[in-house]
Parts: C-alpha cells; structure tokens; sequence
C-alpha cells in the first residue's frame, strides 16, 4: 500500500552535471515544448476571445521556462501545456483565470497524496480514451473556427494548410516513420504538434513574408484584405448612393 502521503525528493539521483551535449539537447527540447505552448495559448485566446498580445505569449512562455526550472530539482521532465486543458475550456465554458488557479493548487495538493495518483491509475483505458478523445475534438474544432479568418483565395494558403497537416499526420499515422533520421530531428519533428507548427511557419514566411503577392489577387482585394477598404461602403467623396 502506497503511504498516505509524501513529498518530491530533491535530486534524487544526484546534483546536476553540466555538459555542452546534453545543455544543447534540452534547449531543443525546450524549443519544442515553447512551440507546443504557444499553439496551447492562441487556442485558449480563440475560445475566449481574446487577441493575445506578444507580450502576453512572452509571459506565457517565462511561466512555462520557470516550471521546466523547478522540475528539474524534483527530477521530473521539463513541463508543457496540455491540448486536452484547451478542450476542457471548450467543454466546460469556464473562463475564469481564478478557477483555474484554484484547481492548480487542489491539483498539487492531490500530487502529494500517492493513493490518489493510485485511483487515477486504476482507471480503465476506456474511460480515459473517451474522455480525451472529446477533449481533443474540441481542439480540432478550436482549430476548424480559427482557420475561417484566413484568406483562402490567396492558393498559397490552401498549401501551407495542406502541406503542414501532412507533415503533422505523419507520427501520428506512423510513429517509427522518423526512426532512422537523427535524434534531434526526431525530437523536433516526431510531435505531431510541432512538426505542424514549424512547418506553417516557414512556409507562411516563405509565401507570405518574403514571397511575392498572388498575381490573382488586385489591389483592390488586397486593400480590403487589409482593412483601409470596407466592401459595401461608398467612398464619400465619389457621390455614389
């Protein structure tokens, strides 16, 4: 039987070592887990309705690099957000940052308590695969809805679109897909989430930023596209009704 309570050991297998090899691997690490936390953040604003601000993901971020630091004294892995809390905001409409951190502390409290990861242990598979497979179909649909402000008549997006969920279905599909590139590569590429993200992000660098516009698309659609024109509106100085 599991005691009735206990607390995290501090380095528990010994004080850190630094090496430049493993210093480098969990930088990466930490570039992916950031990656992951920042789709986790604009999903959360999506369902809030709330346009976050870089100094917003900025704090978000520190938060997350300040929790991967204390793990690391209690010899746990680095710490990300969780996509299936985004489903959970979804689900339950609960906006509040307030109960939120009432949770947390319930939460921490709970993980002092080794019978209750016991019971949360002894749940069936079932009961966990169908509680997280609404939560992450929440996600999708989060996704589906932040996708509806994007311009589509612009083909380059219909490719960026196309190609990053390509590249991010491939480990779900196959994990062992990657197995023979290097591990680094595997780290970075072998998250569905991050593969997903990256990719979007180059390519939207590449045809959006750096590339040239759609010749398909006139000056006036882009000025609309930008705001400075409003469909439907009659410049006031024309004398159109």
């Amino acid at each position: 039987m599991p005691p009735s309570s206990a607390g995290p050991e501090i380095w528990r297998f010994g004080a850190p070592k630094f090496a430049a090899a493993p210093i480098i691997t969990m930088c990466i690490v930490m570039v992916v887990t950031f990656t992951e936390s920042t789709a986790d953040m604009l999903a959360v604003g999506e369902l809030v309705e709330k346009d976050l601000t870089p100094n917003d993901l900025a704090r978000g971020l520190g938060t997350d690099a300040l929790s991967a630091f204390l793990a690391s004294f209690t010899n746990s892995f680095p710490n990300t957000a969780f996509a299936e809390n985004v489903g959970l905001v979804g689900l339950t409409g609960i906006r509040s940052r307030w109960v939120v951190t009432t949770c947390g502390v319930f939460l921490l409290l709970m993980g002092l308590v080794p019978k209750v990861g016991q019971i949360v242990a002894d749940l069936p598979g079932p009961v966990i695969g169908g509680a997280a497979t609404i939560m992450f179909s929440m996600v999708t649909a989060v996704g589906i809805q932040a996708l509806h402000k994007v311009n589509f008549r612009n083909t380059h997006n219909l490719l960026i679109v196309a190609v990053s969920l390509a590249v991010g279905l491939v480990p779900a599909f196959d994990p062992s897909f990657y197995d023979n590139f290097p591990k680094n590569f595997q780290v970075i590429f072998g998250s569905s989430i991050t593969a997903t993200v990256i990719t979007v992000f180059v390519l939207n660098l590449v045809f959006n930023e750096f590339g040239p516009r759609d010749q398909e698309e006139s000056a006036v659609q882009l000025a609309v596209d930008e705001g400075a024109v409003f469909p439907g509106v009659a410049d006031p100085g024309s004398g159109a009704p």
